[in-house]
């Protein structure tokens, strides 16, 4: 077995990523338009990657899916994973390496959707002050929380996004034309001028700190007839160095290493002062699907395109 096709059925766009695992590198990338009949979104981006790399006969499919009901609109076997599935286990594989290749440690992962937004934090999350209490149940080292109706394309930001024009010094006139530029087809903005890249980043700032605060625990100070004391809720993430971005917003941003806001909350135990890399490939998606049949080849293809 030599070639694997890794798929992504997004709600906005499925994605195609063929991989050589025996030289362990990602040979090329496609993307399409979902459509009501995946196998039409499907059949389009594999035209596109047969376009770039030619055509190749792939000795196994893998696939996920983040559609609800999915798996009986599409004929490509075996039937799709969770997404979130997919990029939890190239999340771990990533922070705990193989028996080979070592990990990086502690990591967080935010991936940045086209409806939604989803963290993932691969982190013992222990109470790192003194004098803190851990309220509720703890929380496992591998966890996820998914933040629906915040992402790229979603109303709610647009409206936002609209509102604040005027302090982050965008025309109301530029707005309006990168929501209908966004709206008709989200990847036009690639090939746009610089202002309205600088509104995508906005977007996508706005949807990558709002999800990883609420991913991230809170502090809550308490007063004791002795000494002042903390309650913890959630996992204490302020010791992690390691941020890695996903999905298409955070890919094609045009200054990623400004996405993460400065920490000015006391009581937020995000990240004091993470470094931000970029799956710039967008390939988490496939690594998390490789590592089920070559573990060692996935992590090789994530470590290759982070750039960490």
């Amino acid at each position: 077995m030599k070639y694997i096709l890794a798929i992504d059925f997004g709600r906005a766009y499925t994605k195609l990523c063929a991989i050589d695992i025996f030289d362990k590198k990602v040979l090329g990338r496609a993307i399409s338009r979902t459509s009501p009949d995946l196998d039409i979104g499907y059949d389009n981006a594999l035209e596109i990657l047969h376009d770039s790399i030619g055509k190749i006969d792939f000795d196994m499919t893998l696939s996920c899916t983040s559609i609800v009901n999915a798996v009986p609109q599409s004929r490509v076997e075996p039937e799709p994973i969770l997404s979130c599935n997919a990029v939890t286990v190239a999340a771990e594989l990533l922070s705990e390496g193989t028996d080979s290749i070592n990990g990086i440690g502690e990591i967080i992962v935010i991936d940045v959707g086209a409806e939604s937004s989803s963290v993932y934090s691969v982190a013992d999350g222990y109470a790192q002050k003194p004098n803190v209490m851990v309220k509720g149940t703890k929380l496992p080292r591998s966890y996820f929380t998914v933040e629906n109706g915040l992402g790229f394309n979603n109303a709610p930001l647009s409206e936002y996004i609209q509102g604040m024009a005027g302090k982050l010094n965008f025309s109301e006139a530029l707005i309006e034309e990168f929501l209908d530029l966004r709206d008709k087809d989200p990847y036009s903005l690639l090939e746009a001028g610089p202002d309205f890249k600088r509104v995508a980043d906005e977007v996508c700032r706005i949807c990558t700190n709002t999800a990883l605060i609420n991913h991230c625990g809170r502090i809550e100070a308490v007063y004791t007839p002795f000494k002042e004391a903390f309650l913890q809720h959630g996992k204490d993430l302020t010791g992690v160095k390691k941020i890695i971005g996903t999905g298409g917003a955070i890919a094609n941003a045009k200054n990623p290493e400004q996405l993460i806001s400065r920490n000015l909350d006391y009581t937020s135990l995000r990240p004091e002062s993470p470094e931000l890399a970029v799956d710039a490939d967008n390939i988490f998606y496939a690594a998390g699907l490789l590592a089920k049949i070559d573990p060692n080849a996935a992590l090789s293809i994530i470590l290759d395109g982070i750039m960490i």
